[in-house]
């Protein structure tokens, strides 16, 4: 099955409490990792869904591909 950005946000987004961000945690769901990058989506969409998986490196890498896009500058900055 070929998941949405509505589907995968839907999953994520239902986690409570939400965790704090810790750059030693796991990967929360490893598996939306390959699903993410595969979303005809937005640069932004897919760093920000990396970022509510606990995916640090996949979101830190969007970022530093695109440093100069002020939502993506953003997301590298938390």
């Amino acid at each position: 099955m070929t998941r949405t950005v509505r589907m995968i946000y839907d999953q994520l987004s239902q986690r409570d409490p939400l965790p704090a961000l810790n750059l030693d945690q796991e990967v929360y769901y490893p598996p939306l990792t390959g699903d993410i990058d595969k979303l005809a989506a937005s640069l932004h969409v897919k760093a920000s869904l990396h970022m509510l998986n606990d995916d640090i490196k996949s979101t830190h890498y969007y970022a530093e591909m695109n440093q100069g896009d002020s939502l993506l500058d953003y997301l590298h900055a938390i």
